[in-house]
């Protein structure tokens, strides 16, 4: 019996006629929140190097594209991430900000609840 692969949360943005390809795509992309495994494989592959990374870590996040899955094993993210025009590289590592880091006051909560202890 096969098993099924667990669904993963897509965060889903709209995209600005503006910052579309020539071509007019995308409409929409979707986000993946990375695990733990795909950020570290991410940080192996970039070496270190901090732009890389960050670039590298929005690229695995890409999960749909004009709301179609993309399929990240055949490199269709690195192609997809190459055809974009840098507006639009901007705004999806904007999003990528946006699902992956707590807002204002989730740190303020957080950071509020700080001890020290010996």
């Amino acid at each position: 019996m096969e098993t099924e692969k667990p669904r993963r949360v897509v965060h889903r943005f709209e995209v600005p006629v503006a910052c579309r390809n020539e071509d007019g795509t995308p409409t929409s992309i979707g986000l993946y929140e990375l695990t733990a495994r795909e950020e570290m494989t991410a940080a192996k592959q970039t070496k270190g190097d901090p732009v890389r990374l960050a670039a590298a870590l929005v690229r695995v996040s890409l999960a749909t594209w004009d709301d179609k899955p993309v399929d990240r094993s055949g490199g269709e993210d690195e192609a997809i991430w190459n055809k974009m025009g840098a507006r639009l590289r901007n705004l999806i590592m904007a999003a990528y900000a946006k699902v992956n880091t707590a807002g204002e006051d989730e740190t303020a909560d957080f950071l509020g609840t700080h001890q020290a202890q010996v």
